[in-house]
């Protein structure tokens, strides 16, 4: 009874890992899911681990993640073609920078450091997008978007801008790891005003509604004259990442 309870045990493990394993070409890039999507990273020392069980962050993943993130964004497959558009030119500068490297995405269950709820990476050959899914949880809920429709779209709507961001991380070479805050502001002041003008292109178009956080980013962008070098738009980055850096 108990190698029979064993061997159904690993045999759903090992559907679970299958679940988020394939390769492919999506939009212009080769993209890889990293196998087992969740707990397939190691945690490092700044990450912090989450509350929730591996079960719920999987169906979290599974129920509000899977179809936005694989489909919608990866498979820039997005209802607002605006999106794809967007993404794929990203996927284009991204192309040129690394030479057609794998893309990767990968996911977390734990936290990320300084409450990050995305990040990108590159290693030779591949550019990587990872997920601290718990964050996303907490996003999710926090905006009631387990209970209000028009919330659960706000809340993708962040996803979105989201995962454009990290992909212009990628596309723009801004991806090293700051030692001091200044440094961070440099460079998320330039990746952010790339950003905030696909907010906008997005905005124009109508039948888009920012995410509250991104809200913040896009009002001060044209407070500031559209210029990423103005006082007003860095003293702005530097107090939203000033937590960031010690």
């Amino acid at each position: 009874m108990v190698r029979q309870r064993r061997r159904l045990e690993a045999q759903r493990r090992k559907r679970n890992r299958r679940l988020f394993m394939f390769w492919g070409l999506v939009g212009l890039i080769a993209v890889a899911v990293v196998a087992g999507f969740l707990g397939m990273q190691q945690g490092s020392q700044s990450e912090i681990k989450a509350p929730h069980t591996q079960e719920e962050i999987q169906k979290f993943w599974e129920e509000h993640l899977s179809t936005l993130v694989m489909k919608q964004l990866a498979g820039t497959a997005h209802p607002n073609e605006i999106v794809n558009l967007i993404i794929q030119e990203r996927y284009r500068l991204i192309n040129e920078r690394y030479n057609n490297p794998r893309f990767a995405l990968e996911g977390n269950e734990n936290y990320g450091p300084k409450d990050a709820l995305m990040g990108a990476r590159v290693e030779p050959g591949v550019v990587a997008i990872g997920f601290m899914v718990p964050a996303l949880m907490d996003s999710f809920h926090g905006i009631g978007a387990d209970r209000n429709p028009a919330q659960r779209s706000v809340f993708e709507n962040g996803l979105v801008m989201g995962y454009i961001h990290e992909l212009d991380h990628l596309a723009y070479d801004l991806i090293e790891s700051p030692r001091t805050l200044e440094e961070r502001v440099t460079s998320e002041s330039i990746t952010w005003a790339k950003t905030v003008q696909s907010m906008e292109l997005l905005v124009s178009k109508g039948a888009f509604q920012l995410h509250p956080s991104d809200q913040k980013y896009y009002s001060v962008w044209l407070e500031s004259k559209r210029r990423k070098d103005s006082s007003m738009w860095v003293s702005f980055i530097r107090e939203m990442y000033r937590h960031t850096v010690p």
